[in-house]
């Protein structure tokens, strides 16, 4: 896996980078070790092919891509012939599937994660072990494909608890204050 950082968040891209064009003849594994930095949380992430295109498009052709919390690191393929179905159903979360009815005409597909999936990404990342699962029932044709995320510090626990009991303190000091001078 190549790591690139830009001025736009982290961009990993799988070697090769087109994943063998997504054979259909087998399902994939994209390992990645990468670890959250510390005190920080992925606030996006995208997950990007670029010019895919399913030359061919037959009934039933689906490529199916999951989120893993945990992959064996780079690419491993393993053999399942065409089987129709998602080979990762019961290991992982599907993400999205995607159909290419338009014969020869790539595009740009750009995936990004929602609310709950960047709750999932963090959860499954903080091991500094995490993976996607592609499985194509056709052959997706595609230039390369890319996994972006970008983070932002978050407070440290302590940090936000002293202020909140601070802001207690000196509210209920006013309370106090408020309420003495009324008495007197």
């Amino acid at each position: 896996t190549d790591v690139i950082i830009t001025g736009n968040g982290i961009e990993f891209s799988p070697n090769p980078s087109d994943l063998y064009d997504l054979d259909h003849h087998y399902y994939y594994t994209w390992g990645i070790n990468w670890q959250i930095p510390e005190n920080h949380q992925i606030t996006s992430a995208t997950l990007s092919f670029y010019n895919i295109n399913n030359w061919e498009w037959e009934e039933n052709d689906i490529l199916y891509v999951n989120l893993l919390d945990s992959a064996l690191s780079g690419i491993n393929m393993f053999l399942d012939d065409q089987e129709l179905g998602n080979a990762f159903t019961g290991k992982g979360w599907l993400l999205f599937d995607y159909t290419d009815s338009d014969e020869n005409l790539p595009a740009n597909l750009v995936y990004s994660f929602n609310a709950a999936q960047l709750g999932l990404l963090n959860q499954v990342s903080a091991d500094g072990n995490f993976g996607f699962g592609f499985d194509p029932d056709c052959h997706y044709f595609n230039d390369n494909i890319k996994f972006t995320v970008t983070t932002k510090v978050v407070p440290e626990p302590t940090a936000a608890y002293l202020f909140l009991w601070g802001g207690g303190i000196i509210s209920f000091i006013i309370k106090r204050k408020k309420k003495l001078t009324t008495y007197e």
